[in-house]
């Protein structure tokens, strides 16, 4: 199956959003850089910020006015995924070691809240109060999420009712927070924040 191009315009945006995101983890103290950068370059596709910008593109498109939305749903991500590793007791992801493999369980913890931090600093800078609303009930459903195993295998439907509402919040969260963020600062409307984070 081949991948569809994508247009030059969005990955020069996902660049810029890029750049912000390794700026931010950069002057810090050596562990949070060196944790930072091996989290935020182990291949990650920069999905949730796409969708942050392309939302954003439905309205009036400023790249200056999404810039830290797109970034900060990157943060929060890279954060729960070192948090998400370090409850599962993953030694590898996507094929790299864990930041609590590779240093300890203590340094993970601190550098996903570290992350959780430098996002709360990106929703500061956008535009809108609401953002700062829909990351905060994205992290909560992450957390709400991770705190509802999937218990029974049997039956199948009850099985698959608790690992849909596990992906839900674990997966689905942020890419209805960024969606939400995106079209708020292309100055949509109530409804289309409602559609868009649908």
């Amino acid at each position: 199956m081949s991948q569809l191009p994508v247009p030059p315009a969005l990955v020069a945006d996902l660049d810029r959003v890029e750049q912000i995101i390794l700026e931010r983890v950069q002057p810090r103290l050596a562990v949070i850089r060196a944790a930072g950068q091996h989290i935020l370059t182990s291949g990650g596709k920069r999905i949730r910020a796409a969708l942050t910008l392309l939302a954003a593109q439905l309205g009036d498109y400023d790249l200056g006015r999404v810039l830290h939305s797109a970034a900060a749903v990157e943060l929060i991500h890279a954060a729960s995924l070192v948090h998400d590793d370090l409850v599962d007791q993953a030694a590898r992801r996507r094929g790299e070691v864990t930041v609590h493999t590779r240093w300890d369980g203590d340094v993970a913890l601190m550098v996903g809240d570290y992350f959780f931090a430098l996002a709360a600093a990106e929703m500061a800078l956008a535009p809108d109060p609401r953002i700062i609303g829909y990351f905060s009930r994205g992290v909560m459903t992450i957390c709400e999420g991770e705190l509802s195993p999937v218990m029974n295998v049997t039956p199948l439907d009850v099985a698959m009712e608790q690992y849909l509402y596990k992906i839900g919040c674990k997966t689905a969260a942020l890419f209805e927070a960024g969606c939400k963020a995106g079209i708020v600062c292309g100055g949509g409307t109530p409804e289309q924040v409602e559609a868009l984070g649908r």
